[in-house]
């Protein structure tokens, strides 16, 4: 049985999703991302579930403007670089120096330029092939400023090269680094001559990037707990996503979650282990999370061990489940850098880790759901682990993650930032059969 048999939950499917988008960027502990986080949880409250909450704090950090221009000039922008730094209305003013990323040059009083050129560094070895992915600069990007600072510099502008017009505009990247206390934005390869001649003519530039800085800002994650129908079962199934992100895909994990929430109470299905249902914050600044295996669910496993360890009274988790990026399309920048749309789906990776029986279930299971999905399964031990399924790999939890990483996922809401609802729906549903078939396996 299958969301599409409740006519009712998948025209609410449609809706949810749609209010998630008009939300606009939700990253962590911002306006929004607190309005929608509050959203969730009074139409979780809808369906009579109780919820626990889980506040913590982070220092955050947003930009509301920020530009460069000369006397006579602006140079157009693709978006500002997170937790970088900011500046006072006027600015600061210091001549230009064209910099590698070593920063092997003088730019102690300058302001220097670093061109990303992603198909060099943006390239990395990814599950035994070579994918170009915006974020592979992450940390090359932060290592490059924080040396800039280090030797002196006043601000820095990044250059995305050899990227479409479509995936270098206002792209959230990186999204790793806590405050750096130097200001820096970005723009593209076509700002790339402009910016040699100010270099060349040390025509002094005035970057500007204001916004604020509010140190031990509250952010929430909360959780709905179902007890099992078995009062003899200590066992727990954890289901997790993530609350922040830029766009309608990422994240949009919390519209399934809740779908999955109407599907159990609508279709009255129950499990013999107790269900966790985890709405994480914290994504979107990892470092402030806590260790690097930490990530924003890691440190609310922490914060909950007897949800899931075992120790004692302690719930023992059989299995964890976590989506992330539902009913994404396949669209991505050509050889020729020109950016494609296709009606196909991303590629889903599956990070699988469970006993050999279990792992031989899913797979059987889930290709029955592939005609629509496209899923490459992936074993944690051999590939990087991407998205908020690592700590809980990390903690020896049986897990399954799905996660799609399109090209486009960091940017801020466009038109082709929507998700595929007919795909959507069957991510659901395979997420749904998954939970069914973990819960009634030995």
């Amino acid at each position: 049985m299958t969301i599409a048999n409740f006519p009712t939950l998948s025209k609410q499917l449609n809706q949810w999703q749609s209010h998630l988008n008009d939300y606009g960027p939700r990253l962590t502990a911002n306006s929004t991302h607190k309005e929608s986080i509050n959203w969730l949880k009074e139409e979780i409250q809808k369906l009579d579930y109780a919820i626990t909450s889980d506040v913590h704090y982070l220092n955050f950090w947003e930009a509301t403007a920020y530009s460069v221009r000369s006397v006579n000039q602006e140079i157009p922008l693709s978006s500002y670089f997170p937790y970088s730094g900011l500046t006072s209305d006027t600015g600061i003013t210091a001549p230009l120096i064209f910099a590698d990323t070593n920063v092997s040059q003088d730019v102690r009083g300058k302001i220097p330029v670093f061109i990303m050129d992603i198909s060099k560094v943006g390239t990395a070895t990814f599950n035994s092939e070579e994918i170009m992915h915006p974020m592979n600069i992450l940390a090359i990007a932060i290592n490059a400023l924080a040396a800039a600072k280090t030797k002196g510099a006043v601000g820095a502008i990044f250059v995305w090269e050899n990227l479409s017009p479509e995936l270098s505009g206002k792209e959230i990247l990186p999204f790793q680094n806590e405050f750096m206390d130097i200001p820096a934005v970005w723009t593209n390869a076509s700002q790339i001559d402009t910016l040699r001649e100010m270099a060349d003519s040390k025509t002094p530039v005035t970057l500007t990037l204001v916004g604020n800085y509010v140190e031990n800002t509250e952010t929430e994650s909360f959780f709905v707990k179902i007890p099992g129908t078995n009062p003899d079962n200590h066992e727990s199934l954890l289901l997790t996503t993530h609350t922040d992100g830029p766009n309608a895909i990422e994240e949009n994990g919390p519209v399934a979650l809740l779908t999955i929430l109407k599907y159990l109470k609508d279709s009255r299905t129950t499990f013999p282990q107790t269900l966790i249902v985890a709405f994480v914050s914290g994504h979107f600044q990892q470092r402030q999370m806590g260790t690097d295996n930490a990530k924003a669910t890691g440190r609310w496993l922490d914060k909950f061990p007897e949800l899931w360890d075992g120790q004692g009274p302690h719930l023992k988790a059989k299995f964890a489940l976590t989506l992330e990026h539902l009913g994404c399309l396949h669209y991505y920048d050509n050889q020729t850098h020109q950016f494609v749309q296709t009606s196909t789906p991303q590629e889903n990776y599956a990070y699988l880790n469970t006993d050999n029986e279990t792992s031989h279930l899913l797979e059987k299971m889930i290709t029955t759901f592939d005609d629509i999905d496209d899923i490459t399964y992936l074993d944690p031990t051999q590939a990087a682990y991407f998205g908020e399924g690592m700590p809980i790999y990390k903690r020896g939890i049986p897990n399954l993650a799905m996660i799609t990483m399109p090209e486009w996922l960091f940017l801020e809401p466009l038109p082709f930032t929507q998700p595929d609802m007919q795909l959507m729906r069957a991510q659901i549903d395979t997420a749904i059969a998954i939970l069914k078939a973990i819960s009634q396996s030995a």
